[in-house]
């Protein structure tokens, strides 16, 4: 959520393409990024113009043409892309067991998303994701190599 508009205080010219496993939490995620670009912290402290010919939940640009576009599986990314594609829990942890939902999953990052990336040498692919099964996607890409893997563990409730 920070990241990027953490980036755009720097290159506010960059270009994102988030994707997560439904339209409305990737809708949500991109408007949690708008509320914090447009904060009076954030504003007090950096300049950023957002540009009102392109101000959509899915979809945002600033004064510098930077973008950040969010969709979801099967959902639409030809035509679009970035400097950063950020693939944010593609799969919904509940459908992690239907082998058919698992390869719509991988389909759709290979075949779509990780396409579309504006610079193939220097643009950035980011996984996150909770793992939910041994072929998820990132069970996937881990077989394949040449992937850096960073793996969090969960925070233990302390009572």
């Amino acid at each position: 959520m920070l990241w990027p508009a953490w980036v755009w205080v720097r290159r506010p010219s960059t270009r994102w393409l988030f994707a997560s496993y439904s339209a409305g939490l990737s809708g949500k995620h991109n408007v949690d990024r708008r509320t914090v670009l447009t904060s009076p912290w954030y504003r007090h402290r950096w300049v950023l113009q957002l540009a009102g010919d392109q101000n959509q939940k899915s979809e945002f640009m600033n004064a510098a043409r930077g973008h950040m576009i969010a969709t979801s599986l099967g959902g639409t990314a030809t035509g679009k892309g970035g400097e950063f594609i950020v693939a944010d829990d593609l799969q919904n942890p509940e459908m992690a067991e239907s082998a058919i939902e698992r390869e719509n999953v991988l389909r759709f990052f290979s075949e779509t998303l990780s396409t579309r990336l504006d610079d193939k040498r220097r643009g950035r692919i980011v996984v996150i994701q909770q793992r939910t099964h041994q072929a998820d996607l990132s069970g996937h890409l881990l077989a394949q190599g040449g992937w850096t893997h960073l793996c969090l563990p969960a925070g233990r409730v302390r009572a």
